[in-house]
């Protein structure tokens, strides 16, 4: 009878420790956060380029979003940056992308999933979905790709950025898709 007690008070314990984990606001940790993309010039020239700005939260309604500052774009070159924000993101009218989720009443799941969300990029909202791999301890939550999230730059209105791209450089060609991965860490706030 003293096993069957314990181990509803261990139940019990464990359930409140789960909804009050289910229950907090986490904030993206932008130090530890990271999202890299790739691009292909001239058919056979890859180039991996990042952006340093990102927010987001996670809710206790368990809704989940990202912020991606634009004009933060990283290619180690700053001619590249500034006429990435300037010509392909158009930073003066959509300085973010964000990534929304609603992750429903059950909250954050920890392990291998498909994940959807809604990518809001250049005005245009659409649905995409990704393989993760989510880690989640009592202080952060962790959500990291499993293999590239391919984003089609013609979604999003991005194809007559591109060109301009192509032609200032005087390529012969840009890829109009891009591989993307990340690794998001969110922080459990008090």
């Amino acid at each position: 009878m003293m096993f069957k007690g314990t181990t509803i008070i261990v139940a019990a314990i464990s359930a409140g420790l789960l909804s009050a984990t289910a229950q907090a606001n986490w904030t993206l940790n932008q130090e530890e956060s990271s999202i890299y993309f790739a691009t292909v010039k001239n058919a056979t020239t890859s180039e991996v380029h990042q952006f340093k700005m990102l927010g987001g939260e996670i809710t206790e309604g368990g809704k989940a979003s990202l912020v991606i500052k634009l004009a933060s774009v990283d290619t180690a070159n700053p001619i590249r940056d500034e006429r990435m924000q300037k010509q392909l993101f158009e930073t003066d009218k959509y300085p973010d992308a964000t990534v929304s989720v609603d992750l429903g009443s059950e909250g954050v799941k920890v392990g291998s999933q498909m994940l959807t969300a809604t990518l809001n990029l250049h005005g245009v909202d659409k649905e995409i979905s990704t393989q993760v791999f989510v880690e989640q301890d009592g202080k952060s939550i962790k959500v990291s790709s499993l293999a590239p999230l391919v984003i089609s730059a013609p979604d999003f209105s991005l194809d007559k950025g591109i060109e301009a791209l192509r032609s200032l450089a005087a390529l012969t060609s840009i890829n109009l898709t891009v591989p993307v991965t990340f690794r998001l860490v969110y922080d459990m706030q008090k």
